[in-house]
């Protein structure tokens, strides 16, 4: 009953419809205690719906805007309790706070909210009295990419190679709280059947797929897409973009191609790269030997395409920079080590002539005069 119940959330999420809204959580209510807490109580929801649910979820905090489906709860409870005592210590007097009671089912180890009540408003005033409202909850709707949401993912570049193709778009107008990334599907042309998805942060721009075809026809989609419920569910279609990929590249052209990459007049790198059929997503650094950890595969990958993430930059500019002082101060010892040998051999010699050298043939040498 439990596996039927989820899989009605994730169908509700997947055709748009609000799947909070509970019929049955009612009564919120919050009291400051004599003891310093505040004290949540709420009504159980209806018998059928709480035994295919694993509990209550409580959220509170300083901001109406957290308090939506997606956003995490402060606190998961058993399905026997309908109250909870908060330390008042969290609660500033003369500010509003807000809470919502939800049921939640559990997916691995993910919790999927469920049945959200409306939002509690409420403050505690320093003579001890309280206010408090009700508010609508504003829930975002996980829609289905064939579905309009108003979220559009905008115009998808691609520039076509023979056996890989780099793809580019806008960053999105989009907070991380809302969506999760990017991510591009790829098909053959007239396929129903996915060749593979290209997956990237908000914050990337560009992405490479290796491992296609010659002369062959590809079909490729951009989406938004967030986890919900422990699966990513896409939205904010982009335009179907189709396009061919070149005749297989000759030794010469593939010399010249990385001749031109060089001087930076092509640049078919990008920020995240998967292969057909493929693995890693995420490149290596290929400066230093293969003594790395890192697979053959992903190597090769790294090899061809010569791009790295932010983050393997930034660690090898620290790597670099390392080494750099450490060439510093051998550098350093080598110098201090000539100029101390150098004086010695110096000061040892001006002792040795001074030693042979009398007073009487000194004054003679300086008046330049014959004393003999």
């Amino acid at each position: 009953m439990k596996k039927l119940f989820f899989l009605g959330l994730v169908v509700s999420f997947l055709f748009g419809m609000q799947a909070v809204h509970a019929e049955g959580i009612e009564g919120i209510e919050a009291t400051y205690t004599t003891d310093s807490k505040i004290f949540l109580q709420w009504d159980h929801v209806d018998a059928g719906l709480l035994a295919d649910a694993d509990g209550y979820s409580v959220q509170f905090g300083p901001y109406e805007s957290k308090m939506r489906n997606v956003d995490p709860s402060n606190l998961y409870l058993d399905k026997k309790l309908n109250n909870v005592s908060l330390r008042g210590a969290e609660f500033e007097r003369n500010t509003w706070y807000y809470f919502r009671i939800y049921t939640y089912v559990r997916d691995g180890r993910s919790y999927v909210l469920t049945n959200g009540s409306k939002i509690l408003k409420w403050k505690y005033f320093s003579n001890g009295e309280t206010e408090d409202q009700i508010l609508e909850a504003n829930d975002p709707v996980i829609a289905d990419s064939t579905n309009d949401i108003g979220i559009d993912f905008g115009k998808l570049g691609v520039v076509r190679y023979d056996t890989y193709a780099t793809f580019s778009w806008s960053r999105p107008n989009l907070a991380k709280s809302d969506a999760d990334g990017v991510v591009v599907v790829l098909k053959k042309t007239g396929s129903s059947d996915t060749l593979v998805e290209l997956k990237a942060s908000l914050d990337m721009t560009s992405g490479k797929i290796t491992g296609l075809t010659p002369e062959t026809s590809y079909e490729a989609k951009g989406y938004f897409y967030k986890r919900v419920g422990g699966e990513d569910q896409k939205f904010g279609a982009g335009t179907a973009e189709t396009f061919v990929t070149q005749k297989a590249f000759s030794a010469a052209q593939k010399a010249r191609i990385d001749r031109l990459r060089s001087q930076g007049l092509i640049r078919d790198g990008a920020l995240t790269t998967v292969s057909v059929g493929g693995s890693s997503t995420t490149t290596s650094d290929t400066s230093t030997t293969t003594s790395s950890t890192s697979t053959s595969t992903t190597t090769s990958s790294t090899t061809s395409s010569g791009t790295y993430t932010r983050a393997q930059i930034e660690n090898k500019i620290k790597e670099l920079e390392t080494e750099l002082q450490k060439w510093r101060l051998e550098l350093k010892k080598i110098g201090t080590s000539s100029n101390s040998s150098f004086n010695r051999t110096t000061t040892s010699a001006a002792t040795k002539t001074s030693a042979k050298e009398s007073l009487r043939e000194r004054m003679c040498r300086i008046l330049k005069r014959n004393c003999n």
